[in-house]
């Protein structure tokens, strides 16, 4: 759904849950006439990668011969990158992307002549995913490459130079993702926090403390530290150095039973951010 104002607009893609709320995907469009294709929006890394035909895991698959305004590269520039899913090979090409109703120009977003890696080679892709769409900074991307909410957002017609998440456990309450503002619905207003940026690379706060059970573990806290936690909407998994990760495991254990009756019996989490708390309760961690 996309809705105007007279300031700018606001997209609101509703997002599918997958594999029981570890993955959520939506639409994304490419080429003209416009392809749909299955994409994670990915927080957690700045380039974009689209599955080509020769890409058979997935299920919408791009053809560029299909789109008028697809542009090979008269030198091609090819990427190797390993996700933690699997690998990405490819290269860079350009094309018009869209995000919002495809058959409808006044209710869309569109940016032409999109820069995007074209994979060639593609184990990262899930199978219920054609697209990963890198949504950090530019600093984190390829050379040339404008990920996809700065494209937006240098485009102009954002109402706000944001983009906000739900991500629902609840299969009777969609996900979704709004790029140029917030949905109000789903939260008390009065209780939003921001936090600064402080690598912008990825999405990076300061992170003052990590607790269990409402106790430091210290790992933040000590002399020298310096912390910093950043959101990954592109993977389910809560994840720290090695170092730090050898430490809590030998603190807390690297295994625990997983049976509904051990989760109650489990602390939370705490994530303090520049004084804030946020705490997960055992079954989210």
């Amino acid at each position: 759904m996309l809705s105007e104002n007279g300031k700018g607009m606001q997209v609101r893609e509703m997002l599918e849950t997958q594999k029981g709320n570890m993955m959520y995907i939506g639409d994304l469009y490419i080429g003209t006439p416009p392809q749909r294709l299955r994409a994670i929006f990915d927080t957690g890394s700045a380039n974009p990668w689209i599955a080509s035909n020769k890409v058979t895991t997935v299920e919408h698959s791009f053809d560029t011969k299909a789109s008028s305004t697809y542009v090979e590269p008269a030198e091609k520039q090819w990427v190797n990158i390993h996700f933690g899913s699997g690998e990405i090979k490819g290269y860079f090409a350009n094309d018009t992307v869209r995000l919002g109703d495809p058959n409808d120009p006044d209710h869309q977003l569109e940016i032409p002549n999109w820069k995007f890696g074209l994979s060639t080679i593609g184990t990262a892709f899930p199978n219920i995913a054609d697209a990963i769409i890198g949504m950090a900074y530019p600093n984190f991307a390829e050379p040339g490459v404008t990920p996809f909410f700065e494209a937006l957002r240098q485009s102009g017609k954002l109402n706000k130079e944001v983009h906000s998440w739900f991500l629902s456990d609840n299969p009777d309450e969609p996900s979704e993702i709004m790029m140029g503002g917030w949905n109000e619905e789903k939260f008390d207003i009065a209780k939003l926090e921001w936090h600064p940026v402080v690598n912008k690379l990825f999405w990076a706060m300061k992170l003052d403390d990590v607790k269990i059970g409402g106790v430091s573990t210290g790992i933040c806290t000590r002399e020298g530290a310096n912390c910093t936690v950043a959101p990954d909407s592109g993977t389910s998994m809560l994840t720290m150095p090695k170092k730090h990760l050898t430490e809590f495991d030998e603190q807390y254990g690297k295994s625990v039973p997983c049976s509904d009756e051990d989760f109650l019996g489990l602390p939370e989490i705490t994530y303090v951010i520049n004084g804030v708390e946020y705490s997960l309760p055992a079954q989210k961690w």
